[in-house]
């Protein structure tokens, strides 16, 4: 079992006996419809950062995920959006990039700079649209 993140608190009917643990969210959850929109990602470029969808219950049926990150290849994490997002890992880690998760349309994107520990919200149009993936242009190292 995964520990639980420091920045979060357990429900107090798991915290008993210490079973409050980190579940990942992996492929297979996401094919089982688990409200995880894409599975956990990494990237060569950016050594020890795992971003993932996981939550902190005993079962994970019907949950809604948050994301989790972590930035020493998985031994410790930090609770980093709540709800499930699109992510995407730009300039060696440098930049993450997310959106919500949400049948409801957006306007808006996230960004961390310092592994998500801090996010800003970008709105880059004044009109909503639907979002359905996010991706970056493949190899590049630099956000110039």
């Amino acid at each position: 079992p995964i520990k639980k993140p420091m920045n979060v608190k357990c429900n107090s009917s798991i915290a008993i006996n210490n079973k409050c643990k980190l579940h990942i969210y992996g492929k297979y959850s996401v094919t089982q419809g688990l409200s995880a929109p894409i599975p956990p990602l990494t990237a060569a470029n950016a050594v020890g950062l795992i971003i993932a969808h996981g939550s902190l219950e005993r079962s994970r049926v019907d949950l809604i995920p948050d994301v989790y990150i972590s930035n020493d290849g998985g031994y410790t994490w930090i609770k980093s959006l709540e709800g499930p997002h699109y992510y995407a890992v730009l300039d060696s880690g440098g930049l993450i990039v997310a959106v919500e998760y949400s049948s409801k349309p957006v306007q808006a994107i996230k960004f961390s700079t310092d592994e998500g520990q801090c996010w800003k919200v970008y709105k880059f149009t004044n009109r909503t649209f639907y979002f359905v993936d996010l991706s970056s242009e493949p190899g590049t190292k630099s956000t110039v």
